[in-house]
């Protein structure tokens, strides 16, 4: 399942077979629609609204139930059980039942602010955010886990974790393989490279002592990203590098020949073109990531 801007409305959720094939709408509104996951025996997907709050449908299709009405939750997940939804509002994580019910505030909300959305251990029993403590705003934030009930928070230290330019978004999931090994796959990436990783996760709760690589390109990788019990890891990226063209015209405004890209120096994203009245001269916006823009 993914979210997709379909026609001139804003996102909507479809499912889709991971082979290919045709894909079918889980939502059909006007509003904005962002994925949340899969319960863990497939049959239902979690989803939020902006503006109206966190649904629950069917892959069966039907009509999606509004789970938690507050425009400010997002970002739902299933716990490992599929009892449970966590999601956040605003700085804070809550938890509802999947069956519905009111939300219940988590211990971790009186001690830490979340600047990114919450994430299950495969065991349910512990929440994976980046934030700060509640009296430490003006301090670095960290990635933490913290006991869903109670217990002593602890830091999450991976190589090259601070090197993303969405921080809140670096840590894609925190898995359990067929094994019985537990991995935190995680990102390094700017606007123009990016890396995915995969670090163990030792019984006694120990973060980072083996990291692998497991895949890289060029472009912007997006937020999410899902691991399947079969061993499937699905990502997004994007190009968003852009470059100037020009075209001679008439005094008329008509075209008199070809589009032509101009010479500009490998790598870069230019824009906002303006041309001074002689033509010989040209101003720009110039992003080179690594290097003074």
């Amino acid at each position: 399942a993914y979210s997709s801007i379909v026609g001139t409305g804003g996102p909507q959720v479809l499912l889709q077979h991971t082979a290919g094939g045709e894909a079918f709408p889980v939502t059909n509104n006007t509003g904005a629609n962002y994925l949340g996951n899969f319960s863990p025996d497939g049959t239902h997907i979690v989803f939020w609204r902006h503006d109206t709050g966190i649904y629950i449908t069917s892959t069966l299709r039907g009509e999606p139930r509004l789970l938690v009405p507050d425009p400010r939750a997002a970002f739902p997940l299933y716990s490992p059980d599929g009892a449970s939804i966590l999601y956040r509002h605003e700085k804070k994580a809550f938890i509802v039942s999947s069956d519905g019910g009111p939300p219940v505030d988590l211990p971790l909300n009186r001690d830490f602010y979340l600047y990114g959305p919450p994430l299950w251990n495969p065991s349910g029993n512990e929440i994976l955010f980046y934030g700060v403590r509640s009296g430490g705003q003006n301090e670095p934030a960290h990635w933490w886990v913290v006991p869903l009930s109670s217990g002593r928070p602890r830091v999450v230290t991976l190589p090259g974790l601070e090197n993303n330019y969405l921080r809140g978004f670096a840590i894609r999931d925190w898995v359990r393989t067929p094994d019985r090994r537990e991995w935190i796959v995680y990102s390094t990436s700017d606007f123009q490279n990016w890396k995915l990783w995969r670090a163990g996760v030792r019984a006694d709760g120990v973060i980072g002592q083996s990291v692998e690589l497991l895949a890289s390109g060029t472009g912007e990788l997006l937020d999410g990203g899902s691991v399947s019990d079969d061993r499937k890891l699905l990502y997004s990226t994007a190009s968003l590098r852009a470059t100037i063209f020009q075209v001679p015209i008439s005094q008329r405004g008509q075209k008199l020949g070809a589009s032509a890209q101009i010479p500009l120096p490998d790598g870069g994203t230019y824009t906002s073109p303006a041309v001074a009245r002689d033509g010989k001269r040209m101003a720009y916006i110039s992003a080179n990531y690594g290097m003074r823009n």
